[in-house]
């Protein structure tokens, strides 16, 4: 009998128990960011990296509340919430219909054999406490990513002192660290920097 199906099948539906959400620059947009991430513990990414993991967030336009201090909110690149809870119990039943899903395909290719039924028990049982197990060790995965944009400049500059000097448009302007999340450099010889919506709005239009 083989038994790895279960993990295949475990492994999709686990994958579905990630959700990802955009975040617009909306008032409305905030406040259903804000109710979910309510009373969660959380994981923020900021664009240079930096992770910061935190119980009260509150996010607003211009600044966000993580604990008691404020960072700007152009700088956070997404936030993750990680119900192992959740987890468990979602994993459990999937893992538990997969098991009845593959013993029920096999009863079916077995019913003339007198061991025809078991599949139907224990496949079930086993899906049950190997999807209580992954389900917790996943978790119930919700993310909140935050704007990026993809913008080509002309040329990128390192300073070495946490400043970056991009042409774009003829234009040279300085980024810090903590405005920029990266720089892409294609086989066509094509530059892009990767900001923030806020950071765009604020330097490039």
């Amino acid at each position: 009998m083989k038994i790895h199906p279960i993990f295949n099948i475990s492994i999709i539906f686990f994958i579905s128990c990630s959700s990802t959400h955009f975040v617009n620059n909306e008032d409305s947009s905030y406040k259903e960011v804000n109710e979910r991430l309510k009373g969660e513990k959380c994981t923020i990414e900021l664009v240079n990296g930096e992770e910061i993991v935190e119980n009260n967030i509150k996010v607003e336009s211009d600044s966000t509340t993580v604990g008691e201090r404020k960072i700007s909110t152009k700088t956070i690149k997404e936030i993750t919430i990680n119900n192992q809870g959740i987890g468990v119990l979602k994993g459990m039943g999937y893992g538990a219909l997969s098991g009845f899903i593959l013993g029920g395909v096999l009863y079916l290719g077995s019913m003339d054999e007198s061991y025809s039924e078991l599949p139907l028990v224990v496949l079930p049982a086993l899906g049950f406490a190997l999807g209580g197990l992954f389900g917790g060790i996943h978790g119930d995965i919700d993310t909140f990513v935050f704007p990026l944009l993809k913008v080509e400049v002309t040329s990128v500059t390192d300073t070495g002192t946490g400043m970056i000097i991009i042409l774009w448009k003829g234009k040279k302007m300085g980024l810090r660290m903590s405005q920029y999340y990266g720089v892409e450099k294609t086989q066509d010889g094509k530059i892009y920097i990767i900001i923030p919506e806020e950071i765009y709005k604020e330097k490039f239009q």
